[in-house]
């Protein structure tokens, strides 16, 4: 992540209007994230190289409203209970992602592959 300048965010509800709440996670904290897979605030996670601070309208819109969303990948699910872990699925939200986060992609994609045999080909 930190060598294409991308850093891993999680989304949590902070209430019942919808408000939300950013919080960013370095690769010596992945125990501390995975604990919002059982929160039952959790939304989603991204990894983006837009910094949260920047973004205007997160309130309303949500973080990928405008601009942020060339510099970012979405990924869905992952809740956790119990009895079931949920599916994760990635996706690039730009239909032209900045070239920063297309290679950080290509890269994680690569790896899953590789290290674990998850990516698709």
């Amino acid at each position: 992540m930190m060598s294409h300048g991308v850093k891993l965010y999680a989304e949590i509800f902070v209430n019942a209007e919808g408000d939300r709440q950013y919080s960013t996670f370095e690769s010596k904290e992945m125990e501390l994230f995975a604990d919002y897979f059982t929160n039952t605030a959790y939304n989603s996670f991204f990894f983006s190289c837009y910094p949260v601070q920047a973004t205007t309208q997160i309130k309303e819109f949500g973080y990928f409203y405008d601009e942020p969303d060339s510099y970012s990948i979405e990924v869905k699910g992952g809740r956790e209970t119990d009895k079931s872990r949920e599916l994760i699925q990635m996706r690039m939200i730009s239909k032209q992602p900045d070239k920063q986060i297309q290679s950080f992609y290509r890269t994680l994609q690569k790896r899953l592959k590789e290290d674990l045999g998850l990516a698709e080909t």
